[in-house]
């Protein structure tokens, strides 16, 4: 309200009932009847409805910006236009979210998400809930594994690039990356946080996660595989389900 021509200056003290309103954090009053309660004020000060739009449209920002460092879903709907231009939200988007968001919430949690290819389900669990965790947990130790490290390492590299934007920053201004390990399959954060990547048929030894996550174990090519079936199985129990930390949560996508 104090920029801009929204303000004629002769009466901008008039102003000081609705910024206060704003600025004690009642975001989650409307701001119809912030500025409806003072019509007055709006008539004095020259805050026409073009102005009164764009201050909704912030303050509503800004109360999701909030939101969204609780609320997993909220997270998705502000950050998903960055890894995914033409991202369409839906009922199955909120239901994923959801229980991701009980994953992290619930120790030693277990998950397993299918849907059709074209759902978002890696967009959503293997790019956006890492992030978030990150911003919830920065001290979380995250081990993401998929059918090849090429293909994870590619998630790798845009999460840990979407810690570095500040619209990330705006929303988890705590959780700072590490800029000392820049590779994709291996960073960190500067509260300790690690997040580590790979091949099921990579390395996993003296590796741990608070959370692990499986994106696509097996390809179009290796689904009727027995011998990639067989292996998988051995590794499961004796390599990945062993790498967890004590309350560790498990996510199969």
């Amino acid at each position: 309200v104090s920029q801009s021509r929204y303000c004629v200056q002769k009466d901008i003290v008039k102003a000081v009932p609705i910024v206060a309103e704003i600025s004690k954090g009642n975001a989650t009053k409307s701001l119809a009847e912030i500025l409806n309660s003072n019509k007055a004020v709006k008539k004095e000060v020259g805050i026409d409805a073009n102005a009164e739009q764009l201050i909704k449209r912030n303050a509503a920002r800004q109360l999701m910006v909030q939101l969204a460092g609780k609320s997993f879903y909220v997270f998705v709907r502000l950050m998903a236009h960055m890894v995914i231009p033409k991202f369409v939200d839906g009922a199955h988007i909120k239901f994923v979210c959801d229980a991701l968001q009980k994953v992290y919430e619930t120790p030693d949690a277990r998950l397993m998400i299918f849907m059709p290819p074209g759902s978002s389900k890696s967009i959503i669990g293997s790019l956006l809930f890492p992030a978030w965790c990150y911003g919830m947990s920065p001290e979380w130790q995250i081990l993401h594994i998929a059918h090849t490290a090429s293909f994870i390492e590619g998630f790798g590299g845009r999460i840990r690039d979407l810690l570095d934007t500040a619209e990330y920053k705006e929303i988890f201004p705590n959780t700072i990356r590490d800029t000392a390990f820049q590779a994709r399959d291996d960073w960190r954060t500067t509260a300790m946080g690690v997040y580590r990547c790979g091949g099921f048929e990579s390395s996993i030894a003296g590796k741990r996660g608070n959370l692990n996550i499986c994106d696509d174990l097996l390809t179009e090519q290796t689904v009727k595989s027995p011998t990639t079936k067989i292996k998988i199985q051995e590794w499961w129990p004796q390599g990945f389900e062993s790498r967890l930390l004590p309350g560790g949560r498990i996510v199969l996508i």
